[in-house]
C-alpha cells in the first residue's frame, strides 16, 4: 500500500474514525437519584451496546479495508469508496433515528457525528480516486495514440 496518493489517507482517516466512535459512548443522561434525592446519577449509552450500530459499522470499516487494499484499481477503489459511504449515510440515519427518539432523556456526544465525518473525508477521497482514473485513462489513449520508441542498447538514450 503506498500513501503516495492522497485518497488512501483520506480512507484510512475514515476507517480510524469509525473505528474509534465503537470505542466511545454514544449518548449520556444525567437524571436525578431516586434514592437519594438531590443527587445526580449518570447513565451512559456505549456504540457497541447496540448490535446494529456495531454490525453496520463493522460492515463500514471492513468495506474500506477493501478500498485500502484495491488502490491499484482506480475505478474498481471509487466504486467500493461509494458503497462504503452509502453504508455510512445509512449509519448515519440510524442514530438519528436513534437521536429523535432518546433526545428526551440522553445527550448525543461528538462520536454520534463521525459516521458522517467519514462519509465526507470518502466522498472527498472518491472524487481523487476519479481524477486518478481519468488520468490513466488519458495516459492509456496517448499510449495507443502515440507509442514511445523502444530503444536498444545501442542507440543512445
Amino acid at each position: 500500500m503506498t500513501w503516495k496518493r492522497i485518497q488512501t489517507l483520506f480512507i484510512a482517516l475514515a476507517a480510524a474514525l469509525v473505528f474509534a466512535m465503537l470505542a466511545c459512548n454514544m449518548c449520556f443522561a444525567r437524571v436525578e437519584n431516586p434514592e437519594a434525592p438531590g443527587t445526580l446519577m449518570s447513565d451512559t449509552i456505549r456504540f457497541t451496546e447496540n448490535l446494529t450500530v456495531t454490525l453496520i459499522a463493522a460492515l463500514a470499516i471492513v468495506v474500506m479495508a477493501v478500498a485500502l487494499a484495491v488502490h491499484r484499481q482506480p475505478y474498481v477503489e471509487g466504486k467500493v469508496c461509494l458503497v462504503a459511504l452509502i453504508i455510512l449515510l445509512f449509519l448515519q440515519a440510524i442514530l438519528l433515528y436513534y437521536f429523535f427518539r432518546l433526545k428526551a432523556v440522553y445527550t448525543f456526544t461528538v462520536a454520534a457525528l463521525f459516521p458522517a465525518i467519514a462519509a465526507i473525508l470518502l466522498g472527498i477521497a472518491r472524487h481523487y480516486t476519479g481524477l486518478d482514473a481519468a488520468r490513466m485513462m488519458v495516459d492509456q489513449a496517448f499510449a495507443k495514440r502515440f507509442p514511445q520508441k523502444q530503444f536498444t542498447d545501442n542507440q543512445d538514450k
